[in-house]
């Protein structure tokens, strides 16, 4: 066996203990570097197989859950999987338009009060008629009409009730 330090020797013949110890230090972080990569593949193969084997598994479970599809039957889940995604849409589009169709119909409130008042008198009209100065009675809208008049300037349509006519 050979005393630490005995392949380092300087000229005078006495071991160049630093030198050693040096060298020493380089082949620990050598062989730290190189089992660090090792293992580091050995996580990678083992990630790859997992991953593989849970892919596996997903798709033989899809697969035994839903039989081949003919052409036809494909065509019909399409369809049916576009026309989930229309009415997903239309509720999106139909939150996003809900706070402006309640300011509109705010709005309307307001305004179709304030049409109500004698601005003169501050009373309000009998039975909604209001009065000219010709005599003739011009009956005010209902309010069911201003409001759908106040909300298309909004650009917000309510859907026709066709059961009542």
């Amino acid at each position: 066996m050979i005393a630490y330090g005995a392949e380092y020797v300087r000229k005078s013949g006495k071991p160049n203990y630093a030198a050693a110890h040096a060298a020493h230090l380089r082949a620990l972080k050598r062989n730290r570097r190189e089992s660090g990569r090792q293992l580091i593949e050995a996580c990678k193969r083992a990630e790859a197989l997992f991953q593989a084997q849970k892919d596996k598994e997903i798709t033989t479970a899809i697969a035994a859950s839903q039989p081949k599809l003919t052409k036809k039957e494909a065509l019909v889940a399409a369809a049916k999987a576009a026309k989930v995604e229309r009415r997903r849409q239309c509720r999106i589009a139909q939150a996003e338009a809900a706070p402006s169709a309640k300011e509109a119909l705010s709005i309307a409130r307001r305004m179709y009060a304030l049409r109500l008042r004698d601005s003169l008198s501050g009373k309000q009209f009998v039975d909604g008629v209001d009065y000219n100065d010709d005599g003739e009675g011009n009956e005010l809208e209902s309010l069911d009409e201003f409001k759908a008049r106040v909300l298309g300037w909004f650009g917000v349509h309510r859907a026709r009730d066709w059961t009542e006519n």
